[in-house]
């Protein structure tokens, strides 16, 4: 059955509404779980960070979760986060319009489509997700503002929408609260790798511009970033909670099978190097 290409909102120049469906999304979720466990040895949250993202999430106000991008997995990690930390909201995420044309089955995740290349989506954008708020109440609004795929070491460098779409929300609404999700995926011991998050606060400017939210977003990324990254080279998973466990460290099923009728573990552990 050939799906029948998105049209856009003439209201909205440069933007494909997203088209979201509880029922697929509940069933979505699901299945995106288990292609975590499958994929990853575990997705590991920074001990303590979780709270920053549940206590953005209690309140009436717009929540903006922007996200480091370097990998084609980063759009599916916010839908386990919603899961576990962010309830009682309706989750909305922009994409490019072209791969969106490509995959129109994101439309019913919550995905909308931008013309990065159209000047006038920007002011579509930040009209749509008004439309968005309005219409559903308490949104969550996830965002990849670097536009682009980029080293999780490299210099945080963000395109002005979602520092707009935080600079003018209405005076009349509950306001904006913006938390930072760094990213990064590592191999340490096991034969799958780690998706390891951490969640930090954008402290909200003195002014609210829309310069004033580009930088206190690039300086909370960056932060993020960087703790993130000792993390990850201190190779310590007592440092995370991790919320989903993989299959394990199987290097071979009949070693594994041998090594469980011995009565010993068939996963690696991960240990700190002798000294530490």
């Amino acid at each position: 059955m050939t799906i029948a290409a998105p049209q856009q909102d003439s209201r909205f120049p440069g933007i494909t509404p997203a088209n979201r469906s509880e029922r697929v999304y509940s069933f979505f979720q699901i299945y995106n779980e288990r292609l975590f466990r499958k994929s990853f040895n575990g997705v590991r949250v920074a001990r303590g960070t979780e709270r920053v993202l549940a206590n953005a999430n209690d309140g009436d106000h717009l929540l903006i979760v922007l996200l480091n991008h370097s990998s084609w997995w980063d759009p599916l990690l916010p839908m386990l986060m919603e899961r576990r930390f962010v309830t009682n909201r309706v989750g909305f995420a922009p994409i490019d319009n072209d791969m969106l044309k490509k995959f129109v089955f994101f439309r019913r995740l919550g995905l909308f489509g931008v013309d990065l290349d159209l000047r006038a989506s920007l002011d579509a954008m930040v009209r749509y997700v008004r439309t968005l708020r309005d219409e559903h109440g308490r949104i969550a609004l996830w965002l990849t503002p670097q536009g682009e795929f980029a080293d999780p070491r490299a210099p945080i460098r963000l395109r002005p929408g979602a520092a707009a779409v935080a600079s003018r929300v209405p005076a009349s609404s509950a306001g904006v609260r913006a938390v930072s999700m760094s990213i990064e995926y590592a191999f340490w011991i096991d034969k799958n790798p780690e998706a390891l998050v951490r969640f930090h606060e954008v402290e909200t400017p003195e002014r609210t511009t829309t310069a004033g939210w580009q930088r206190a977003m690039t300086r909370a990324m960056t932060e993020n970033r960087d703790a993130l990254a000792e993390l990850a080279i201190s190779r310590d998973p007592e440092a995370f909670m991790n919320l989903t466990e993989g299959r394990g460290s199987k290097t071979n099923p009949l070693y594994d099978l041998w090594l469980r009728l011995r009565g010993r573990d068939a996963s690696i552990e991960t240990r700190r190097p002798a000294g530490n």
